[in-house]
Order: C-alpha cells, then sequence, then structure tokens
C-alpha cells in the first residue's frame, strides 16, 4: 500500500520583502477570515477563507489549495507584520530542505518555541546551518533501506489488525480522514520510535495523538503574542496550557524509550529498525569512538521525534 503525503513547506519573509514573492501563483490571504467575512464576495479574490468559523490551520489551507488547485498560498498580514507563505510542492520543499538550505532562513520563533517547549532544536528549527547540517545528518539515518523496510510491513500490519476491524465494527458510518489519521500515526509510532500509540483502540472522548499534534499546530502561534519567556514557560491555561500539556505528553513517552533502550544497550528485541533506535545507536557508536561531533542530547532526540510525528500528519 502507498500512502500519498502531502508537503507543506512553511516560509516567513520579511515583510519589507513581501513585494519579491508576488509573482508567485496562487492565493493572498491578507485578512483573517473573521475580518474578509465582513467584506463583499465580489471584491474577494477566488480561495479566500471568509466563512467566520473557520480558522488559518493546516487542515483548512489544505482543503483550500486542494479547492483551487494550486501550490502556493500566501498569508500576509501585513497589519502585525507577519507574513507567510505556504507551498504545496514536494520539488520546492526538497529544495528548501536540502540543496538550497542556507538561502531559506528560518525565524527564531521556531526554534525558541521548541527550545522553551522540548529544551532543545531539531531540523526543523534550527536556523544555524551548520548545526542544522548535523541535525539533518543524523536525521538521515531514519530514511536508510531497513527502515523504510519496516515502514511497509509495519502499515500491514496496523491495516490488518487494527484498521480492517475498526472499520468492520462501524461500517454504517466512518470518516475516513480520521481513519487514515490513525493510520499515519500508528504507523509512524512503531517506525519512527518502536511505540504503539494504538489509535484505533482510544476510547469515546480520549485525546489521540493525531489530535494533539492538531493542538500543536493550530495553537502554536499564539505563542508570538506572549511577550514575556516567564508566561510562556509558566502560563498553564488555555491554548498556552494546551501546548504544554502536548509537549509534556509526548515528551514522558519519549523519554522513558530512551531510557528502557538505553539501560538495555539496545541488544536483543531493543536492537530494532525504528529511527529512534538508528539515532541512539548512532549517539552511542560516536561516542564510544570519542568522534565528539554528531551527538544529539536527550532533548534534541525528543525535539526531533516529535518533528518526526507532526511530519505524519
Amino acid at each position: 500500500m502507498i500512502l500519498n503525503t502531502l508537503v507543506l513547506c512553511f516560509v516567513y519573509v520579511p515583510a519589507g520583502c513581501l513585494l519579491f514573492y508576488e509573482h508567485l501563483p496562487g492565493i493572498t490571504q491578507f485578512l483573517p477570515p473573521q475580518l474578509s467575512s465582513r467584506l463583499p464576495k465580489w471584491i474577494l479574490p477566488a480561495g479566500i477563507i471568509s466563512d467566520p468559523y473557520e480558522t488559518l490551520s493546516p487542515e483548512t489551507i489544505i482543503k483550500t489549495i486542494k479547492t483551487v488547485k494550486c501550490d502556493y498560498y500566501k498569508v500576509i498580514f501585513g497589519i502585525i507584520n507577519l507574513p507567510l507563505i505556504i507551498v504545496d510542492s514536494p520539488e520546492f520543499s526538497k529544495e528548501v530542505a536540502t540543496k538550497s538550505a542556507k538561502l531559506y532562513k528560518k525565524t527564531f520563533f521556531s526554534k525558541r518555541t521548541f527550545l522553551e517547549f522540548f529544551y532543545g532544536t531539531n531540523v526543523f528549527a534550527e536556523e544555524d546551518h551548520q548545526v542544522w547540517s548535523q541535525h539533518r545528518q543524523l536525521i538521515d539515518q531514519s530514511f536508510v533501506p531497513s527502515n523504510l523496510k519496516l515502514v511497509a510491513k509495519v502499515t500491514d500490519q496496523v491495516i490488518e489488525k487494527d484498521m480492517i476491524p475498526a472499520i468492520e465494527s462501524k461500517l454504517e458510518k466512518r470518516d475516513v480522514m480520521v481513519d487514515f489519521a490513525n493510520l499515519t500515526m500508528d504507523v509512524i509510532g512503531h517506525a519512527a520510535f518502536g511505540y504503539a500509540l494504538d489509535s484505533f483502540h482510544s476510547k469515546p472522548g480520549e485525546e489521540t495523538m493525531d489530535k494533539k499534534t492538531s493542538i500543536f499546530l493550530e495553537k502554536a502561534d499564539f505563542l508570538r503574542i506572549i511577550p514575556s519567556k516567564f508566561l510562556r514557560m509558566n502560563l498553564r491555561i488555555g491554548p498556552v496550557g494546551e501546548i504544554h500539556r502536548v509537549c509534556d505528553s509526548f515528551s514522558e513517552v519519549i523519554k522513558k524509550i530512551i531510557e528502557k533502550r538505553e539501560k538495555t544497550g539496545l541488544t536483543g528485541e531493543e536492537s530494532a529498525d525504528d529511527a529512534l533506535s538508528l539515532l541512539l545507536k548512532e549517539r552511542r557508536n560516536n561516542r564510544e569512538n570519542s568522534t565528539g561531533g554528531g551527538i544529539l542530547t536527550d532533548e534534541e532526540l525528543i525535539s526531533n521525534a516529535f518533528v518526526l510525528l507532526v511530519a505524519g500528519k
């Protein structure tokens, strides 16, 4: 079974440089949906999100991109100096992530968020190119042939043992997108961390890992308007509280996995091909060989692990 993943590339640009991106095809969302909904429909460009009940979440933007069939979705809030370009183009995303990584500068906001909530940066947020290259070289271990074989094997197992029985238990009405989101999360759980997320076995009302990652993606931008690090780190109510809860929950799971595998020495059944095992093996080899470089801290491992999970959405 082949799963096609929609690749979204988020590129922040300085407000003064917006004119340089006017040539890009696609939609320019210049107002929040709540404000654009108050304007006459005939003056709004095609594709503008104007439903007052919608938010500029990844799900909403993906739906809009598919509807208007464009590769670029530009969200430009000149009033609060928050320009953003969203690109649905695997080729461009690959270029940003590899060959031309030095040309596309990341904002400190992303790095700050992961440093504050996971105490470690990652391949997505790191703005220092040298450090980013180190992260990327280690993350590449997650995509060796043995791990890709594991992904295929785990996908078949989850479909047969979890997805199909769940569908057959309630055939009359199902949300297919939820089923495939659960499939993706469970495959990532096994292939990336050797951990069963059991998305198909969640109880009614229970918050799945897919829901938790959605909360992070939807609420993370709220941190921009919190000026104080003290408030961002200690405010445990509202959107900030939800982000803390999600990050703490994920960190606790990955910490336990790391501790268990470090104690066992990654031998026997723990010597797996999942991405986390490969990263831990690489880190151990570097330590034993006293190379000094390419050693991720536990916090950086957790931060990168979270990125692998979010990338599957």
